[in-house]
């Protein structure tokens, strides 16, 4: 199970092409001789290229005065501000690892660093292929050709410590790209709080850092509710969120790399979510498989014991048996918990203390991003 959860990590994340923003027309393709036509792009100067004209999203309406006592708070303590672009409703960032710089999806969802294995010869680092009982695999039981490290780690200019990394041969449409994932191993550790309507991210390196306290303190004087995440063994130690669909109780996987909620097919019959097929649509998972999509309105949800946004979600056949070894206590497992909704609520989410603060939904909520991405990170190629 430990390994399949392995493979699980790289399926939960979405995004749209780079080439679609509205308003922002076409970003320009690679110049000639950087592997922008036969192959999928893997020269990490021409990513970094891609990174500096990557979209970005303005903020979404917050609390602005909330927002810069949280950053006066994290100031103070030595946090460290990292450069954080959010485009259609998914977060990225560059990192340096090993010796080459690589954008990457911001990422609750997947437990480590994961990497495109077309990177493993420019990372400048030792690596073992996963074999035998260590050999990652999919959904169908197909054993995929991936490798697995450890890496020296910075992020906002700053060195952190060397963390563990997976590299997964996955298919890639010719002169297209892949993002990494940062996953809970890294933003845990390193105390990382998401403002996900400023599209900021900020980290300490400092274990025995208190921001996480002051920042509490402060956001629930000034409106904001507090939602305790729970970590699930069975998944890896990534967070899920207590959640209340149609009355019933239950939870989701907090997943900044989906940029909407998405249930599962039996959560879906079993509390009554109307949800009708978009034959426009198809979700082309990490591995190519096509899968149809449902949509459909959430109307009724709360997030912990507090309203979220009415919003619409969508529903896939494939994350079932995600949520299969939960405690049963826990209630129903409802799927992934995405981005609309989070930002919607102007959402921070305190990484390393497991918190979940929300805007008081007295107050009018933020309206939706709009966007028209159907996939998660791990299944994204620009």
């Amino acid at each position: 199970m430990l390994l399949r959860l392995l493979s699980v990590l790289c399926l939960l994340a979405v995004g749209p092409p780079l080439l679609a923003q509205p308003g922002r027309g076409p970003a320009r393709a690679p110049a000639a001789g950087t592997n922008g036509g036969a192959t999928p792009i893997t020269d990490p100067a021409v990513l970094v290229e891609l990174w500096d004209r990557f979209p970005n999203a303005p903020p979404a309406p917050h609390d602005e005065k909330l927002s810069f006592r949280f950053d006066q708070i994290l100031q103070a303590a030595g946090c460290t501000l990292v450069e954080v672009r959010r485009s259609q409703g998914q977060y990225f960032t560059l990192a340096q690892i090993g010796q080459a710089r690589v954008v990457m999806g911001i990422d609750t969802g997947a437990h480590t660093v994961s990497l495109e294995a077309n990177l493993r010869r420019v990372l400048g680092v030792p690596l073992r292929q996963l074999k035998g009982d260590e050999a990652m695999r999919d959904f169908g039981g197909r054993e995929l050709r991936a490798w697995a490290g450890s890496a020296p780690l910075a992020l906002g200019g700053v060195d952190l410590e060397p963390t563990n990394i997976v590299l997964i041969d996955s298919p890639i449409p010719p002169g297209k790209w892949r993002p990494g994932l940062l996953g809970m191993s890294v933003l845990r550790r390193h105390g990382a709080l998401l403002d996900m309507a400023r599209a900021r991210m900020w980290l300490s390196r400092d274990p025995n850092s208190r921001h996480g306290e002051a920042l509490e303190a402060d956001a629930w004087a000034s409106g904001y509710v507090q939602v305790r995440m729970r970590r699930a063994s069975a998944l890896r130690e990534r967070p899920v969120v207590p959640v209340t669909v149609n009355g019933v109780r239950g939870v989701m996987l907090l997943d900044t790399g989906d940029p909407r909620t998405t249930l599962s097919y039996s959560a879906c019959r079993k509390v009554g979510v109307p949800m009708e097929l978009n034959p426009k649509l198809k979700k082309v998972d990490y591995y190519g498989k096509e899968h149809a999509v449902y949509e459909g309105e959430l109307s009724s949800f709360l997030i912990g014991n507090y309203p979220a946004p009415p919003h619409k979600a969508r529903m896939v056949d494939y994350i079932d048996g995600l949520g299969a070894e939960l405690p049963p206590e826990w209630g129903q497992f409802f799927g992934l918990l995405g981005n609309e909704a989070l930002i919607a609520s102007a959402a921070i989410v305190d990484c390393g203390r497991d918190r979940l603060y929300l805007a008081d939904r007295a107050k009018p909520a933020a309206p939706m991003e709009p966007s028209t991405n159907q996939q998660s990170l791990s299944e994204r190629a620009f």
